[in-house]
């Protein structure tokens, strides 16, 4: 008769190896898989932010043109109306405005007409936003609020609500504003030289203008540069009586 032992203690351990094996090989698969899903979730998260950032700059660039294109409109109706001009407009025989004293109220009356042409200038390209606009030392500056960029929930929700700011700066645009005009015409009216002073002030603008005998002197300012304004590029003309 022939016995047969079997060695159950040499099993244990074989058995607790492969156990072992199997744990390792199950956790390595699940961190390797959960790490390459955050992975693809983040590189999609700066996908998404970087089409953000990029809707955004586009936004600041488009505002800018838009600003820029309102305030020159805005600049010739005044130019040519005499808004600026205090106590009425009083004309000469040839139609030129009587500078006499600045409207202490022109920047309001100014940013009135800016905004009423920038809707213009905006109508169909952007809605449901709000414009904010300032004047503050020769600088007309616009904040565009209310814009949300969103991305899906199902993906990556997130919600991003930048404020889209320009300026703009009358000199560095080729212009003057109304005071730096109505200061330069106060300092050199009594000069012999009066182009060529009021040029000094006004360094954006040529200086033309006539005295007949004991009439009042007759100024004509034109810029040097030339604007694109209601389809047409041309310079700007501040024409007025000096007084």
């Amino acid at each position: 008769m022939v016995f047969k032992l079997n060695n159950r203690r040499g099993n244990i351990p074989v058995v607790i190896l492969v156990l072992l094996v199997f744990l390792v090989t199950a956790s390595s698969l699940f961190v390797f898989s959960t790490t390459s899903i955050k992975i693809k979730e983040g590189i999609g998260d700066v996908v998404i932010l970087e089409k953000s950032y990029l809707e955004e700059n586009i936004l600041e660039s488009s505002l800018f043109e838009f600003s820029r294109n309102s305030l020159l409109k805005t600049y010739e109706d005044f130019a040519s109306s005499g808004k600026y001009i205090s106590g009425g407009v009083v004309s000469n025989l040839d139609g030129v405005i009587h500078f006499d004293s600045l409207n202490p109220s022109w920047e309001d009356a100014f940013l009135e007409d800016f905004e009423i042409n920038l809707e213009k200038q905006v109508e169909g390209d952007v809605s449901n936003e709000e414009y904010d606009s300032f004047y503050d030392d020769g600088k007309i500056e616009v904040i565009l609020s209310g814009i949300e960029f969103s991305g899906d929930p199902e993906f990556f929700s997130y919600i991003y609500s930048p404020k889209i700011f320009t300026s703009l700066n009358f000199n560095k645009i080729g212009l003057h504003d109304f005071e730096d005009i109505y200061d330069a015409k106060q300092s050199c009216k009594y000069e012999e030289n009066f182009d060529f002073c009021l040029e000094t002030y006004l360094f954006n603008f040529e200086s033309f203008s006539e005295k007949l005998d004991d009439k009042p002197r007759v100024v004509h300012l034109i810029s040097k540069k030339k604007f694109f304004i209601d389809g047409s590029l041309k310079n700007i003309f501040v024409d007025f009586v000096l007084k």
